[in-house]
């Protein structure tokens, strides 16, 4: 499936999807006109963990390498789809753009377990905010984590990738919006992994820059017979971001946005310990006046 590009400005399309996805993406990457060719990679299948992640995207950078790539394109399938945004936040400097095909990322109610754990965590430094109000946003906390995880187009991927988000072993909200590289979703207009409600908790956390509904009933007959008018939609996509020069500003931007941020973090803890009291010595002076 890989083609060696003919110009070095040019770079390839890196398939990353779980098991039997190759078979079932093999038309599209066929039907795909990226001048410089493409890549696959199916994951193997093994038993999540916290360390899963992080070594299978170092693996494949060590691919990316193995190619003589300074960068690639990534398309995601299934598993592939989480590996591939968590190689874009990993290695920004080695992912230019990133496509999803029709697999959620991130739950329904991700945005707002995300809200209520910073508010928990302001709770423990705000000493305005009482023990039954924390108990609430515990109890809430808990209900919106019960709420079923997505389904990936793979069946023999699901307790890998349930096992991930599960597990902790997944991108936090926050580090999602740390993704900058330009990124697409493409699902069927009818019957597609990602519904309506999973597409807008993406848009939530992403800068997710276009969604390509393909006429197709069901994500097995997107693959299966409506695969050209994807592949154009990628071509079309990818051919927007073919030189070095767009992937070292992204890279920039990342890097300034999280110094940025630790900066900001820095100083909040700076300011939270030169309050002296904790909530907890108030709330003990507090009792002590009564």
């Amino acid at each position: 499936m890989w083609r060696s590009h003919e110009s070095e400005a040019l770079q390839p399309v890196l398939v990353l999807s779980g098991k039997g996805g190759l078979e079932k993406l093999g038309e599209l990457c066929k039907n795909m006109d990226n001048a410089a060719g493409c890549a696959a990679v199916e994951l193997p299948e093994l038993e999540p963990s916290p360390e899963w992640m992080e070594k299978q995207a170092d693996l494949v950078v060590k691919y990316i390498n193995v190619l003589g790539c300074p960068w690639v394109h990534v398309m995601g399938h299934s598993v592939g789809a989480l590996l591939g945004a968590y190689l874009a936040w990993r290695h920004p400097d080695r992912v230019g753009s990133l496509a999803l095909i029709d697999t959620p990322i991130i739950g329904v109610q991700d945005r707002s377990i995300h809200a209520l754990e910073e508010r928990l965590q302001q709770s423990e430094r705000d000493v305005n905010i009482t023990d039954e109000e924390v108990a609430e946003m515990t109890a809430k906390l808990q209900k919106e984590r019960e709420v079923p995880l997505p389904k990936p187009p793979l069946e023999a991927d699901t307790e890998l990738y349930h096992g991930l988000l599960k597990g902790g072993h997944w991108l936090s909200f926050a580090q999602l919006q740390e993704i900058r590289q330009p990124l697409v979703m493409a699902r069927p207009n009818k019957n597609g992994c990602v519904t309506n409600e999973l597409l807008k908790a993406t848009t939530s956390a992403l800068a997710v820059k276009d969604i390509y509904n393909i006429d197709a009933d069901g994500h097995e007959k997107m693959l299966q017979s409506a695969y050209d008018d994807l592949a154009f939609e990628l071509d079309t996509f990818h051919a927007q971001y073919l030189t070095q020069t767009h992937v070292e500003q992204m890279w920039e931007e990342v890097k300034n946005n999280r110094i940025d941020a630790a900066n900001k973090m820095g100083k909040a803890e700076s300011q939270g310990a030169s309050k002296g009291d904790s909530k907890a010595d108030k709330k003990k002076k507090k009792k002590g006046k009564q």
